[in-house]
Formats: structure tokens, sequence, C-alpha cells
């Protein structure tokens, strides 16, 4: 019996739906040593897609950071295409993984998440301002919706961030440059039956 993303999934499915189970077959599913590392990675939420932004180990011994390690299904339901479909998304093959971490250069998961609730501040993007323990204010303006990792002023770190300011449009003329989010990497899986 098929897990029940994958059932529900299929009950969707209509005629451009079934073209992307082509890309599915592309995905490996993920083993119980990499699912139990993952589960340790604090998940930022967006609609029904748990984004868990993570540092993952290459077979090769090298670290990644900036990963985006989600399950295939809902990644799928939620972005509409798959991430090697596309020139400017970089893709992760998870069978070049051999551990998984939570990203030490993310945003804490509670502020993404409050970025994500509120959706778009505009046609594909998002506005907002992050607060630094310090009361600094720092301006973002993000293309497309992933905003877990984002470039941050040299000597600021992600734990310094305490508060974020949802489709903040103002800015007073002393405020910070407008700065954007850092590339990332998506790396799929798929759970098993």
């Amino acid at each position: 019996m098929p897990n029940e993303s994958l059932r529900n999934w299929r009950e969707l499915v209509g005629a451009k739906r079934k073209e992307m189970l082509t890309g599915l077959g592309r995905v490996p599913f993920i083993d119980d040593y990499l699912k139990a590392q993952l589960d340790r990675v604090e998940p930022s939420d967006q609609f029904e897609l748990a984004y868990h932004p993570s540092r993952v180990q290459l077979t090769t011994g090298g670290w990644r950071d900036r990963v985006y390690v989600v399950e295939a299904i809902k990644y799928i339901n939620t972005r509409g295409s798959w991430p090697w479909e596309h020139g400017g998304q970089n893709y992760q093959p998870l069978s070049e993984v051999q551990a998984i971490e939570s990203s030490p250069t993310r945003l804490r998961a509670r502020l993404a998440t409050k970025i994500y609730a509120v959706g778009e501040s505009g046609m594909g993007g998002v506005v907002f301002t992050l607060v630094t323990s310090s009361g600094r204010s720092l301006p973002y303006t993000i293309g497309g919706s992933a905003v877990d990792w984002v470039e941050l002023p040299v000597g600021v770190s992600p734990d310094e961030i305490i508060d974020v300011i949802t489709h903040d449009r103002g800015r007073p003329q002393e405020a910070e440059e407008i700065r954007g989010g850092a590339p990332y990497a998506w790396c799929l899986y798929q759970l098993p039956d």
C-alpha cells in the first residue's frame, strides 16, 4: 500500500500532473539512517510543505550548506515543477548525501514560517524586514518564496535575528541597503511504502 501522501497525490493528478510522475522516478527513497537525521532538523512550513534547511555531508566527504531537504510529492504539489527543470534551480541528489544536519546559517524556523504564513508580498516575491537583538532593521526583497537563508551583513549571525516584519515596504532614508536571499539547493526524497 503506497504511503498516504502518494495516494492523496495520485487522486489529485490531472493530465499535467501525470507527466510529472516521470520526474518522481528520478527521486530516491530515503533510508532510515538519513530520515532519523532529517527528523532532527527543525522544519519551517509553507502550506503543506515542510522545509528542512540543512547542511549535508556529501559522499565525497565535503559538506554543502543551504540545502532544502524535502519530500518530493509535497514539493511538486507546492512548487509545480521539478528543480532540475529550471536552469536557475540548484539540485543536490540524495544519492550523493551521507549525512544531514541543521544548517548553521538558516533563519530560525519560527521566523521563516512567519514569512511563509503571510504569503507573497507581490507577484513572485516577498518583502520583509529582519530585526536584530541590537534593534537593527535589515530590509529584504526576495524573488521567489524560499526565505530560510538570506544574505546577512558582515558581523551579523542568524542567532542575532529576533523578529521579522512581514510585507514591510516602509523604508526610512537611513535604512540599511536592501538585501536578498542567499543561494540554495533542493534535495528531494520519497518515503518508503
